[in-house]
């Protein structure tokens, strides 16, 4: 009795668990496309000064989309974190890219 009716639905809960704990856990590409998908920057680790956080993302900006213009930069919080945005002019169109900042939302 056990195994036929307790057994199937734990195994179940169980095997969610894993795929969506494995789902959180996995690397993820950090292309900043989104908050979870962000750029992290050795400077924004490093708890440099705005100016120099800014000049790096201007140049992974650049570096990674070139000849893209900008559109706007904005801050927003997300999950207790502030990221910084950049909203491009792309040729395939309008793109916003996230950055961690390392600072906590309040």
């Amino acid at each position: 009795m056990l195994r036929r009716w307790v057994l199937p639905p734990i195994t179940a809960v169980a095997a969610a668990f894993l795929v969506v704990g494995g789902f959180w856990v996995l690397p993820v590409k950090k292309d900043g496309l989104s908050a979870r998908r962000a750029v992290v920057l050795d400077s924004a680790l490093a708890h440099a000064s705005e100016e120099k956080i800014a000049r790096d993302e201007r140049a992974w900006l650049g570096e990674h989309y070139p000849g893209a213009g900008f559109i706007i930069q904005a801050l927003k919080g997300q999950r207790g974190w502030i990221y910084s945005t950049y909203t491009l002019d792309t040729p395939a169109g309008e793109k916003e890219i996230w950055f961690y900042t390392g600072m906590r939302d309040e």
